[in-house]
């Protein structure tokens, strides 16, 4: 039985005070709202309690907790924003309560990432307590990871410290050794709709829900979320509605005739964009098709035989037949670690001989904060049986996978302290 097992229940309790914080952005203006400051602050007061250092940005966007003594800095980073819990009605549970049922943790943010940085905590807290640590931990947790990524690019320009190598608790295993480009952009049309269209509350995940009124007429149209980097996991609730709307609007023919209601751009570019790890994917996440405003929101995740400069330049081309305007909201690079690396090899290593898995390292379309350091891998905490729940309704966790996890969180850190 290791330490997170044997504290399981101070663990529940500890994430529970931090699930209640409803730490998503409601608007891009209002960065950083309190709730993300409350964030920091609540994982600085488990700090005190349990004898760690911390420090919180005194305007909410970032904090750190650390423990150790010496020259060399390693440790986790990770985020404390969560996406928007969508239509409650879709939860079995409240999303900010969090539930305990058939073995599984419920509630917004157990799989991304609350629950993780969470174990990342109580991992410190056990080493804090059984090891004089002749290098130092550090925990650091960004606000605004779901969206701008304001939260550790402030930590970077106030100079704070690097760690010197170190895992991300915000993905699959193995190990993550690519992550694709990512680019989050707007289209827009100065044409009035004679209809209203409004979807998605994210750049980064697959609307569940659309609101079309038609002549006066309201009528909702349902699909499933999921998170923009796997497109396909989920059924896009803007594209059906535009299905059954017949209107010439520059924005309506863009989606049928350019799109194709696709979500790897084959038609949009007339070919399909690959390399030999992944493909490209456009995610319409969100719209908002009214009289004073006609807006599309996307999110696109880029392989390497596409520059994010080739990508534009023929969105850009397509628009203007449409006569659309297209903007970008945020862009990410890509990030890529050499797979015989000395670091990819120890996480390797260690993955497989708790788990018995010899699967190769992964590439990836998802955006973590392994490209903000160097030396900083996305590793875990998603197992290979872990049903993949973020962003979506009812997100959800295992404890015996987190049990698992935990024990590989264990070693890798015993390995690199000795």
């Amino acid at each position: 039985m290791n330490y997170f097992e044997k504290n399981l229940n101070e663990y529940k309790k500890d994430l529970a005070g931090l699930i209640k914080i409803q730490s998503w952005l409601r608007s891009t203006n209002d960065y950083p709202i309190g709730e993300h400051k409350e964030a920091l602050e609540y994982m600085a007061s488990l700090a005190k309690r349990d004898g760690m250092k911390s420090y919180v940005d005194p305007e909410g966007y970032y904090g750190y907790i650390e423990i150790g003594e010496g020259k060399e800095l390693i440790g986790f980073l990770g985020h404390l924003d969560v996406v928007p819990p969508g239509d409650k009605n879709l939860w079995d549970s409240d999303p900010f309560v969090l539930t305990e049922k058939d073995g599984k943790l419920f509630g917004r943010g157990v799989q991304d990432d609350k629950g993780p940085v969470m174990l990342s905590y109580y991992l410190m807290k056990q080493l804090n307590e059984e090891q004089t640590l002749n290098k130092r931990i550090r925990l650091i947790m960004g606000t605004d990871e779901e969206v701008l990524w304001r939260g550790i690019s402030k930590y970077k320009a106030d100079n704070q410290e690097h760690i010197d190598y170190g895992i991300t608790p915000d993905a699959c295993f193995p190990v993550t050794y690519l992550e694709k480009a990512l680019v989050q952009y707007n289209i827009t049309s100065k044409e009035t709709p004679d209809f209203k269209l409004s979807a998605g509350v994210a750049h980064n995940a697959v609307p569940d829900s659309a609101k079309l009124i038609v002549d006066g007429e309201e009528k909702i149209f349902s699909g499933k979320t999921a998170h923009a980097m796997e497109p396909w996991n989920g059924d896009n609730a803007i594209y059906n509605a535009v299905k059954e709307l017949n209107s010439n609007h520059p924005l309506i023919k863009f989606i049928k005739e350019k799109l194709n209601y696709e979500s790897n751009g084959e038609t949009l570019f007339e070919k399909l964009i690959k390399d030999d790890s992944s493909t490209l994917t456009i995610t319409l996440s969100k719209a908002n098709i009214e009289e004073n405003e006609a807006i599309l929101s996307f999110d696109s995740r880029l392989p390497s035989t596409i520059s994010l400069e080739e990508f534009e330049e023929h969105l850009k081309k397509v628009c203007k037949e449409y006569n659309l305007n297209y903007e970008r909201y945020d862009s990410l690079p890509g990030v890529s670690f050499d797979k015989d690396s000395k670091l990819i090899k120890e996480l390797m290593q260690t993955y497989q001989e708790v788990t018995g898995d010899m699967s190769e390292a992964i590439a990836t379309g998802g955006a973590t904060y392994a490209r903000s350091m160097d030396n900083v891998i996305a590793f875990g905490p998603l197992l290979k049986e872990t049903e993949i729940t973020e962003h979506q309704p009812n997100e959800r966790i295992t404890i015996d996978e987190f049990i698992k996890v935990y024990d590989i969180y264990y070693k890798v850190f015993m390995n690199w302290i000795k």
